[in-house]
């Protein structure tokens, strides 16, 4: 069953084929929009949304890597009492530390988030062109 164009023209396909190619309608959904997408502004709900984990992953990772340091220097003779270092004290200000710094870097991107919106009310925004996967791998790489 082929389906012909409004126009009332026989559909062509390429030479031995009688139907068109079969599309695997469960990637259907991967199909991007083809053209030019301006950003001109950006959600402060959304920054935050995106910002409030990551930077909570990236902290714990830290804090993660310090106890693993830590613990790794202990067993290899490091003693934090011979350089006036209490264990329970370091942890509890890297905490602290964190409780301060992670609010901090969300306020610094949604200032940054506040600034981008500030200049593109008046540039017109940032204009990012879309290509389909299947236009680009007609055309080939050439263009």
């Amino acid at each position: 069953m082929t389906d012909h164009p409004p126009n009332g023209s026989t559909p062509t396909f390429a030479p031995g084929r009688t139907e068109p190619p079969r599309t695997d309608d469960r990637h259907e959904h991967r199909r991007l929009l083809v053209g030019d997408l301006v950003i001109r502004r950006v959600s402060y709900r959304s920054v935050a949304r995106v910002v409030w984990p990551m930077f909570l992953t990236v902290y714990a990772g830290a804090l993660t890597a310090g106890i693993i340091a830590w613990n790794v220097a202990a067993l290899a003779g490091w003693r934090a009492a011979e350089h006036d270092l209490a264990g329970g004290a370091v942890f509890w200000t890297a905490i602290g530390a964190g409780v301060v710094l992670v609010p901090l870097a969300v306020a610094l991107a949604l200032g940054t988030a506040a600034l981008y919106n500030a200049i593109s009310e008046r540039s017109g925004g940032l204009e990012v062109a879309v290509v389909s996967p299947r236009r680009s791998r007609r055309r080939g790489v050439d263009g």
